[in-house]
């Protein structure tokens, strides 16, 4: 594997880390410029302030990199009628 490789395996470990699990989303701009991946990760730990993620595995090549997290969190929120509205995430069952 290419020190591109390890080192882009590393910046992806980081930021899973420091955003997901540390809910650190003021660090988001040193992961990315683009404004969608940033909202979309802001949006996750603000909705799922307990959100946990594991790494299941992970992968590069070059610079390329794929994970696969186990997420669970969940979170209390208010629905549309204002009745308290539950969303769990889990990771899924073994089969």
């Amino acid at each position: 594997m290419t020190m591109s490789a390890e080192r882009n395996k590393a910046r992806m470990l980081e930021l899973i880390q420091r955003v997901l699990n540390g809910h650190d989303v003021e660090a988001l701009p040193e992961f990315t410029s683009n404004p969608s991946v940033a909202g979309s990760a802001l949006g996750l730990v603000s909705a799922f302030p307990d959100l946990v993620a594991l790494v299941g595995w992970i992968v590069a090549e070059g610079d390329m990199v794929a994970v696969y997290l186990e997420v669970s969190a969940d979170s209390i929120g208010v629905d549309a009628v204002g009745g308290e509205e539950r969303a769990v995430l889990s990771p899924p069952a073994a089969a």
